[in-house]
């Protein structure tokens, strides 16, 4: 901790000499004394300040309060921002706190400062990014909903001031970005939107300004986030391929700028993103391979760069999935394994970096993943186990952070869906208790997160998957039914939000399964109709989905199979030629598709 808060001054220093060696030196004394002594989580933040501000012997005959205040606030930004890139979040958020803190004091000091309300947003952002990572999404929202309302404030103040309407602009994205993550997809939307049409006007009023022009690539790639989270494949791809066009251009524009040619990359692997979710796996894998051959240049530019290696490992596993997905499970294995390689040399290099050890446990599972479809379920185990071993100890680590306890239960979920493969229903049944447990406790500390909603509904089917399979079916319909539940609500909470729809429909065939097995046709048949329903609407909606049109075609069989069980003969063969029709068509478009 010593050496990031010297490295802390020695980067504030370098970058503003006007302070003398005596200032500095203090600066890292009081924060090395209030490291060791002071206990952060049990002090109201109103005191922070006042501690963190009291100077030592006569200080302020050096600099007057306001610039020393601000020193502090700058410092703590510092200090945050280099404990984030250590996985550090709890430690980062208390300096991220303390900044905030400092600079509401010179704000309430001097309240027509703009430049001190401008800055103000600043820790607030800080704050709600750290809180976003430690999965507090209501904590982060107000950060950025207080940031955002400053920005308005100064943005209406003098609309002529570009700098402050980027500033309203990137606070929007962030406010769009927590309400995306929290499952409120028209809310996010309508953030993204306005946010992209004040980077389309200051893009439009200095076309040749680059800043301007990667933000507005930035914004279009938001909006295409949130279209494509909705089910809306069409609108997130044309947003898609206007970013990936802008990004293509200042790439080309000037080859030896690495952001924009990451930011290119990183515009592939959009495109790539909503071509895969739409069944186009080739066109998918050409984007990935772009984007690869991009990280490769980069990294091999300077190997020393944590972030490239990891954006490469990032690579491997996009291109990795898309061979998995098309059934070439050897392709996607050494795809994996490089991805892998890559994360534990960063992670050998700095064993505590915290973020290191969790893109391991990624890699392992994505490995766990295509050994399991390939048969090997004992190595898939051993890959699974070690990944949790690896999520326990971060888990542990630090229980406050959520994203972590949600890794964890994850994580259990794919050791109980190994062990229950392997017909070790007991020990599969203990995995999936102790993540559904995890995940309720989430889903009761924060009921407004709806992808925790979501989390738990699939934790409640997993129970339901293991007792069903040992014949508890009464138990398993129970966990169904539950999930059920949850999913009803929130598919009527967003009747676009696609994959919530398609969730709920998952959830009726389960339900359909349970009654067939208990001997009620009558309402399985009901369960099955729904959800055949569901699949129509969905595929109405995007025709040009390919898996979509693959779940029509097995929902057509499920509801067959109830009207044969019915002796229904006439309504069941009209499913099953629908459904074979269906299957044609595909195979058809693309008959090198495994599936």
């Amino acid at each position: 901790m010593h050496r990031l808060i010297q490295d802390a001054i020695r980067q504030r220093h370098d970058s503003n000499q006007q302070y003398s060696e005596h200032l500095i030196e203090h600066i890292y004394s009081r924060a090395v004394f209030l490291e060791e002594n002071l206990d952060r989580d049990n002090i109201p933040p109103e005191c922070l300040w006042e501690i963190r501000l009291q100077p030592l012997g006569g200080m302020l005959e050096y600099v007057d309060f306001t610039k020393w205040a601000y020193e502090i606030a700058y410092f703590d930004s510092i200090l945050g921002d280099m404990l984030i890139k250590t996985g550090a979040l709890t430690k980062a958020r208390n300096y991220y706190r303390e900044s905030l803190e400092i600079m509401r004091q010179l704000v309430k000091k001097d309240p027509s400062n703009a430049g001190w309300q401008r800055n103000l947003t600043l820790p607030l952002n800080n704050f709600g990014d750290v809180l976003y990572a430690m999965g507090d999404l209501p904590g982060a929202q107000k950060c950025y909903e207080e940031s955002l309302e400053i920005c308005r404030r100064l943005a209406e103040k003098d609309s002529s001031n570009a700098g402050w309407q980027r500033d309203l602009a990137g606070t929007l994205r962030k406010v769009g970005h927590v309400l995306e993550a929290g499952g409120d997809l028209p809310g996010a939307q309508k953030c993204y939107e306005e946010s992209l049409e004040i980077c389309r006007r200051l893009a439009e009023k200095d076309p040749d300004n680059a800043g301007w022009q990667v933000n507005l690539a930035e914004a279009l790639s938001k909006v295409g986030h949130v279209l494509k989270a909705g089910g809306d494949l069409s609108g997130a791809l044309k947003h898609y391929e206007e970013s990936l066009e802008i990004c293509r251009r200042l790439a080309e524009k000037d080859s030896s700028n690495t952001g924009w040619q990451r930011n290119l990359a990183e515009a592939l692997s959009n495109v790539s993103d909503v071509l895969n979710a739409g069944g186009d796996l080739p066109g998918a894998l050409k984007h990935y391979e772009e984007s690869l051959e991009i990280m490769w240049r980069l990294a091999g530019k300077d190997s020393g760069n944590a972030r490239w290696q990891r954006d490469l490992s990032v690579s491997l596993n996009n291109v990795g999935d898309v061979l998995n997905d098309g059934g070439d499970m050897t392709g996607a294995l050494k795809h994996y394994e490089e991805s892998l390689e890559i994360i534990r040399q960063l992670a050998g290099k700095d064993p505590n970096n915290a973020g290191w050890q969790r893109n391991i446990a990624v890699s392992l599972d994505r490995i766990g993943d295509v050994l399991n479809d390939c048969g090997g379920m004992t190595g898939a185990l051993k890959h699974y186990e070690e990944s949790l071993e690896i999520m326990r100890q971060l888990a542990g680590k630090d229980p406050g952070n959520a994203r972590w306890q949600r890794d964890l239960s994850v994580s259990l979920e794919k050791v109980g869906n190994i062990l229950n493969a392997m017909g070790d229903l007991p020990g599969a049944l203990k995995q999936y208790e102790e993540s559904l447990r995890i995940m309720r406790r989430l889903a009761e500390k924060d009921p407004s997160n709806a992808e925790w909603q979501r989390d738990l509904s699939v934790s409640l089917n997993n129970v339901g998957n293991v007792l069903n399979d040992g014949g508890g079916m009464t138990g398993a319909l129970k966990h169904y039914e539950e999930s059920l539940k949850i999913r009803r609500r929130l598919a009527e909470k967003d009747q676009n939000n696609a994959r919530w729809q398609q969730d709920l429909a998952w959830s009726l065939d389960n339900v359909g399964s349970v009654l067939k097995a208990m001997g009620d046709q009558s309402g399985a048949l009901k369960q099955y109709e729904e959800s055949l329903e569901i699949r129509r609407r969905l595929v109405v909606k995007d025709p040009s989905n390919l898996k979509w049109q693959e779940y029509l075609a097995w929902s057509l069989n499920k509801v067959g199979d109830a009207l044969k069980a019915d002796d229904d003969m006439p309504g069941a063969l009209k499913c099953y030629a629908e459904s074979q029709e269906i299957m044609r068509r595909l195979d058809e478009k693309d008959p090198s598709n495994a599936e």
